[in-house]
């Protein structure tokens, strides 16, 4: 347990730890302790304000408490106003005292704003959402507030990290194997992430990968992207921890790492950036090359009497990590379904292999999880629009998350751009990359709504 929380330590300092599925790094340590929040000296913890609604008799309790309009219209009045002020403090001794309703859109909204304002952004994400989709009049106005918990997050999109000599990481050193230049970043031993930085390989953009991560998440994919966040480092540094502690061996470095691209800032001081990983300890490959032994599931015909054990075993490889208890027929297509609609989205047509079935499609415990991302929106000069890969590999599915394409349908484009690519020196072209990512979501919200008219909205969209 030692080595764990030590590495816990080391990647929270760093700044790689992520959201959503993509903490498992760090999930021993740290998803387990509760952020708590002082509050007039007692302690309240952030999903405090992701309160559930009351059983009937916590209720009644309350309405006795409150035996006419005027004591509530008083705390809706207060509450709005600590919101307004973000004063998490005083928002906490209100709802002490009172229910803050959910039918009442002002007061999920400050609900929301409070939230954020406690770092307690998966409770403001779901307040927000949960709004959109139940005041339809008002949707606009939830999925910005919900966009906002996103742009708000450190942790989803943090500044660019500098790593430098004597921090967390003592050694980088190459990853080895595949078609992109990959190294490892190491403490003590210990590999905490994989840093792929900006480089010339065509296979391979660091910027794609960390607009992947973020994507993932902001559809609602229900996989797995590991955590990415944009490092730099100086040369001086990048030959310190590559052990490169002469000039012969700063060359051999330079040769080796020939198509790696530099960026040299104001002061003429030169920096490599890219992405840092989060770590994956162990995983399977799946085999989705072999689409015959998965299409029925997402198919609209759809199956009956599946035993998830028995075509996983024909599908999965590799080396073990975990098992599949507990995961049902309807969870496993609903990840079929959205790994799908993610590739079609990022037109990334690496997910399939010709040679090696699985490689590029992993698997752990219960879930996909998609580790190289870096094939993902391609400049049109190289893989158009949409490759005929991508574009076969969508025709398979005819079964879809409503919430996924919810949010795919409701994307605000013009934000979503500064959530996919934040400010770089090294941005290369993003925003050409960008444009033809618009062009395939009109395709696929096309290619779903042909499907609802002639199947009906219930049997296309047949998973939350």
């Amino acid at each position: 347990m030692r080595a764990v929380l030590t590495a816990a330590v080391v990647v929270a300092s760093l700044g790689l730890l992520g959201c959503g599925a993509s903490r498992a790094l760090i999930g021993v340590a740290a998803a387990e302790a509760q952020v708590t929040l002082a509050v007039d000296g007692a302690a309240a913890t952030a999903e405090g304000f992701a309160r559930a609604e009351r059983v009937a008799a916590a209720q009644a309790a309350i309405r006795s408490a409150l035996p006419d309009g005027r004591s509530a219209s008083l705390a809706r009045t207060s509450f709005l106003a600590a919101a307004r002020a973000g004063d998490v403090a005083a928002g906490s001794r209100i709802q002490a005292e009172w229910l803050p309703p959910s039918d009442d859109p002002k007061v999920v909204l400050a609900l929301v704003d409070l939230s954020v304002a406690a770092g307690a952004y998966d409770a403001a994400r779901s307040q927000a959402w949960a709004a959109a989709e139940r005041f339809p009049e008002l949707r606009r106005v939830f999925v910005d507030a919900w966009l906002g918990t996103w742009t708000a997050d450190p942790v989803f999109a943090p500044e660019i990290a500098t790593l430098d000599v004597g921090g967390p990481i003592d050694h980088i050193r190459p990853l080895g194997g595949g078609s992109s230049l990959t190294y490892r970043l190491d403490a003590d031993g210990m590999t905490l992430a994989a840093f792929k930085p900006n480089q010339t390989r065509l296979q391979s953009n660091f910027r794609a990968e960390i607009a992947a991560y973020r994507l993932c998440a902001l559809i609602f994919c229900r996989f797995e992207v590991p955590h990415n966040r944009e490092l730099r480092i100086s040369r001086e540094a990048w030959y310190a921890l590559s052990g490169a502690d002469d000039a012969a061996a700063q060359r051999a470095l330079d040769r080796q790492g020939r198509d790696l691209v530099w960026t040299t800032d104001a002061e003429g001081r030169e920096w490599l950036h890219g992405t840092a990983k989060s770590w994956v300890l162990s995983f399977r490959l799946f085999g989705i090359e072999r689409s015959a032994a998965w299409a029925d599931l997402v198919s609209l015909e759809g199956a009956s009497d599946i035993d998830v054990d028995d075509r996983m075993r024909g599908l999965l490889s590799g080396r073990a990590a975990g098992t599949l208890d507990g995961l049902s027929s309807d969870a496993l297509a609903r990840q079929l379904s959205n790994l799908h609609v993610f590739d079609y989205l990022l037109n990334n047509w690496d997910r399939y292999s010709s040679r090696f079935p699985g490689v590029n499609c992993q698997w752990r415990d219960d879930h996909f999880v998609s580790i190289d991302n870096g094939a993902a929106f391609p400049l049109r000069r190289y893989q158009g629009v949409t490759s005929q890969r991508v574009a076969r590999n969508l025709s398979r599915i005819e079964v879809f998350s409503r919430r996924t394409i919810d949010a795919i349908r409701w994307m605000d484009t013009d934000a979503m751009f500064g959530l996919l690519f934040r400010p770089s020196p090294a941005a290369d072209a993003e925003k050409e990359r960008y444009a033809t990512f618009l062009l395939r979501r009109a395709a696929l919200l096309a290619y779903v709504d042909g499907l609802i008219a002639d199947h009906g909205e219930e049997a296309v969209l047949a998973f939350p």
